[in-house]
């Protein structure tokens, strides 16, 4: 219901700082809420697949800000090498961003060739990755400020 949107809402613009006025409301803030909705209903798949959507549309922003290429660099962790590689952000958030691309391809790809299945993702996998992919947005734009929060 309304107060539960209302309680994550609050919960993700916590966890975001300062950050919360900088992102995008309904491309990285609601989808991030959604997450946190999810995870709370133990639905840890569709946890994973809001939060990354939130994180992929923060990187697309991220990139336009910069002035950084990313047509054709599909996915979290194409567009985070583009921002790496131009010498936007170091290797300590390209590898956080890493492990937010990586879980999200494991929710979103079906059948892995390396282990011949697909993942499943639990309720509590659900649950931290919202947090990693805030706590990743969060840095990120600590790192534009000149502060270098993790």
């Amino acid at each position: 219901g309304s107060r539960e949107v209302a309680e994550a809402t609050l919960t993700i613009r916590e966890e975001l700082g300062d950050a919360a006025a900088q992102v995008d409301h309904d491309q990285v803030l609601l989808p991030l809420v959604a997450g946190l909705r999810h995870a709370a209903a133990s639905s840890g798949r569709e946890a994973v697949l809001q939060a990354g959507i939130a994180v992929e549309n923060f990187l697309t922003h991220t990139a336009a800000h910069h002035g950084t290429n990313v047509a054709g660099a599909h996915g979290i962790n194409a567009k985070m090498d583009r921002l790496k590689y131009d010498g936007h952000y170091p290797a300590k958030l390209l590898n956080v961003c890493k492990y937010v691309g990586h879980v999200r391809n494991a929710a979103d790809h079906g059948s892995d060739a390396d282990i011949g299945a697909p993942w499943d993702i639990t309720a509590q996998t659900g649950r931290n990755y919202v947090f990693v992919a805030t706590m990743l947005i969060r840095s990120m734009l600590a790192h534009r400020a000149g502060v270098h929060d993790i």
